[in-house]
């Protein structure tokens, strides 16, 4: 796995058919950057194998993307990290993560019934392999400690 530490990235777009995989990126920082900027399910960049650890995200977003074996830990967003239409295949979660806001649609406001029936097809031959979507882990007693709704119940 390839380390990256310590980068910043500024204004970097992914335009799609991407294929990001095999990354450890550690204390990097993406400000004004979007994964994946594509409107139809046919291009969207794929995040596979990959770790994101005690980085940090300032007014980005990702448009419709696939993750796969990803693992995101103590992520900062600052105000909100959008993420667009996008597909989740073992996906963990550990630590502080900021807000993220996860919208079905590829945009906001699409009404274009052509493109939604497309992300609509896509994601069900999707998780059809897979079932349902779903988080792998998520580490809420260390995310919020203290809150009841979190507590150790074992």
């Amino acid at each position: 796995m390839q380390k990256i530490e310590g980068q910043e990235f500024r204004m970097a777009l992914d335009k799609g058919n991407t294929h990001f995989h095999g990354l450890h990126l550690h204390d990097c920082a993406f400000d004004n950057c979007g994964l994946s900027m594509v409107k139809y399910p046919q291009r969207m960049s794929r995040v596979q194998n990959v770790r994101l650890s005690n980085c940090r995200v300032v007014n980005s977003e990702i448009k419709p993307c696939l993750f796969e074996d990803v693992v995101v830990e103590d992520l900062s967003t600052n105000p909100i990290l959008l993420v667009w239409a996008s597909f989740f295949r073992r996906v963990t979660l550990k630590g502080k993560i900021g807000k993220i806001n996860l919208n079905l649609t590829p945009e906001a406001f699409c009404t274009d019934a052509d493109r939604l029936r497309q992300f609509e097809t896509a994601r069900a031959a999707f998780y059809a392999e897979t079932g349902h979507p779903r988080l792998v882990g998520l580490d809420s007693g260390r995310a919020c400690p203290g809150s009841p709704a979190f507590e150790d119940r074992a």
